[in-house]
């Protein structure tokens, strides 16, 4: 029910901002054509200039979503550039109004404010959602890190990492893939262990849960290898030493 409810406000939300955006991107690029026109900037290169101003904009916000999306910085030139294009594309507007007063530069520069704002919310929604799926068990579960007593043989015990409260994928499920992963990727790479960004792609989940499960197949595998140390017996020498 709730998640039904939460697609349905992000719907309603997404419909809402793409009609705002659009409606507000004409009336912003007829005041935008308007404004450079009466400037010298007439044809074709004033009605491109909209673009010009309003592109930085959209470009800006993708690739700040983007980054969103790949848990990494956008960069200040990302952000630079949407103040920039923000600042741009009102200023024109409000320089469309001014021969109407400062009521009308007013009423000319809200289209462009509308376009500006309603397409960053729609943005903060897209990130907020990039975000989800980069990392879907941030805000239902994780795993603890918790001391826990694993046998090893003849009483030996090794602490590593215990899971606690597996969300929508079933933990063990997820710890038996890690381990199939691991496995192959030891058999192709001569017995190399899968890194932790190999072991994130290949279970798609995010890199907090991957770096903690990596912690446990490692674990298992220094205690299976301390476990065949101790039940191998070493080799005899006996009747290999040179005759009298």
């Amino acid at each position: 029910m709730t998640m039904n409810a939460d697609k349905l406000t992000r719907v309603t939300a997404v419909l809402a901002a793409v009609a705002v955006t659009a409606v507000a991107a004409m009336i912003s690029y007829e005041h935008t054509v308007d404004v450079v026109t009466r400037h010298g900037a007439a044809g074709l290169t004033g009605h491109l200039y909209s673009v010009v101003i309003d592109g930085p904009i959209v470009v800006a916000s993708m690739v700040i979503a983007d980054s969103a999306r790949r848990r990494i910085p956008a960069g200040a030139l990302a952000w630079m550039m949407l103040a920039a294009g923000i600042v741009a594309t009102i200023t024109v507007n409000l320089l469309s109004g001014t021969e109407y007063g400062i009521l009308g530069s007013i009423i000319a520069a809200w289209p462009a404010a509308a376009f500006a704002g309603t397409y960053e919310l729609l943005m903060t929604l897209v990130r907020r959602t990039a975000r989800r799926e980069a990392d879907p068990d941030k805000s239902r579960a994780d795993l603890a890190v918790v001391p826990v007593e694993t046998g090893t043989g003849e009483g030996r015990s090794l602490p590593v990492p215990e899971p606690l409260k597996p969300a929508v994928q079933d933990l063990q499920e997820l710890l038996g893939r890690a381990r199939l992963l691991d496995a192959e990727h030891r058999m192709a790479k001569d017995g190399k262990p899968i890194s932790r960004e190999n072991l994130r792609r290949g279970l798609r989940t995010s890199t907090e849960r991957a770096d903690r499960i990596i912690k446990i197949i490692r674990a298992e595998a220094r205690q299976g290898a301390e476990v065949a140390r101790e039940t191998v017996p070493e080799p005899s020498l006996e009747g290999l030493a040179p005759a009298a």
